[in-house]
C-alpha cells in the first residue's frame, strides 16, 4: 500500500532519486517523466506511481 500524498513536486522525486530539481524538469520537458503544472505559479507535480517507475538514466 502507498502512502503519503498522490502528487509529489519535482524536489520531492529529485529527493528521492538523489537528482537535482533542474534534472528532473530536463525529464519532463524531454518527456521521460509524465507531470503536471498546477496553481497559479505552475508548480510541477508528479503522481507518486509514475516517480517509481522513472530510471536513473532518464534523467
Amino acid at each position: 500500500m502507498i502512502t503519503g500524498p498522490r502528487f509529489m513536486t519535482l524536489t520531492d522525486v529529485g529527493d528521492e532519486l538523489s537528482t537535482s530539481p533542474s534534472q528532473m524538469y530536463a525529464s519532463v520537458k524531454s518527456g521521460h517523466l509524465l507531470a503536471i503544472q498546477v496553481g497559479g505559479r505552475g508548480q510541477w507535480q508528479v503522481e507518486r506511481m509514475k516517480a517509481r517507475g522513472v530510471h536513473h538514466s532518464h534523467v
